[in-house]
């Protein structure tokens, strides 16, 4: 009889790795608690996701659940990046089937210094065997294919949370190694959702999209007093309507509907005052308005906008 809990705040991952589970596994409700400063990301890498196509293996080329180009391919870049680019965070190989984990544990010990391995805590095995484990870099081998037997693609349809869990174990970057052209056919359709994530462009985070006319408004405005806003600028999982700068200052700018960001107690809502905690935590600077307090004192909420940033 006790009501659930919603655990809404993931303190280990990416933003853009929170991003994507929250879009396709928690329905938006999780919110960015990471330090984004701390994440250990390799050298030739950029936090978040990342997808490698591995082509379907040839029909002579195959043995069970196991993809020999993908764990060729995964045995390969680990040895560039912990041997090469001496990559000092932790590393995870994760897959959905025993025997792909096998085959890929031995490749790897046989291409990796045992010193190596052990420096980068490197952990191999199927997703079920990671629940509660993390590492700075997770690899991925979702194995299936075209080819591929179809007890396997119905175990990965009939159990997709496999993918949120496989995914989420990872802080900087979880790296797919796989067949990108099966993963945009769409017969996992989860696979599909994190294959167009991982390699879709998404919308510049300033290219000058508005959300309201008085945004629009303010914008003009603050550019009209010499000042540079951006708009939708990202920031650990956000967007925020302005972000300005000046010297070590950053102030965050949001423009606020009642409608949307007011209880039915006539208060600023819950949501809004966890954000901007969040952000002052990053050394953000927050300035809220109420749309009404911009359309009754503009110049004097500019004022406010230069006070904070001096």
């Amino acid at each position: 009889g006790v009501p659930a809990v919603m655990l809404r705040d993931q303190y280990r991952s990416a933003a853009e790795i929170v991003d994507y589970i929250n879009r396709d596994f928690y329905g938006g409700r999780l919110r960015v608690a990471a330090d984004q400063d701390r994440l250990r990301v390799p050298t030739k890498a950029r936090p978040g996701l990342a997808w490698t196509d591995v082509p379907a293996v040839a029909a002579g080329d195959r043995r069970g659940n196991v993809n020999d180009a993908e764990l060729r391919a995964i045995a390969a870049h680990l040895e560039d990046l912990l041997v090469r680019q001496r990559h000092d965070g932790s590393v995870g190989i994760v897959t959905p089937f025993r025997p792909q984990a096998l085959a890929i544990a031995e490749a790897v010990e046989a291409s990796l210094p045992a010193a190596r391995r052990k420096a980068a805590e490197l952990r191999i095995g199927t997703v079920d065997s990671f629940q509660g484990q993390e590492r700075d870099l997770i690899l991925f081998s979702p194995v299936v294919h075209a080819r591929a037997a179809p007890s396997a693609v119905a175990f990965l349809q009939k159990d997709w949370r496999r993918l949120n869990v496989a995914i989420s174990r990872a802080r900087a970057v979880a790296h797919v190694f796989g067949d990108l052209s099966y993963a945009r056919s769409g017969a996992v359709r989860r696979l599909q959702s994190l294959a167009a994530y991982a390699t879709e462009p998404r919308r510049p985070s300033a290219e000058g999209v508005f959300d309201s006319a008085w945004e629009r408004r303010l914008f003009e405005a603050m550019r009209g007093r010499g000042l540079d806003p951006t708009p939708q600028y990202e920031i650990a999982g956000r967007r925020l309507d302005f972000a300005l700068f000046r010297g070590e200052v950053k102030l965050d700018v949001e423009v606020d509907g009642r409608q949307w960001h007011q209880d039915a107690d006539g208060k600023r809502k819950l949501d809004d005052h966890w954000r901007d905690h969040q952000l002052r935590s990053l050394g953000w600077r927050v300035r809220r308005f109420w749309v009404d307090e911009l359309h009754k004192d503009l110049e004097g909420c500019l004022g406010l906008i230069e006070r904070d940033l001096a």
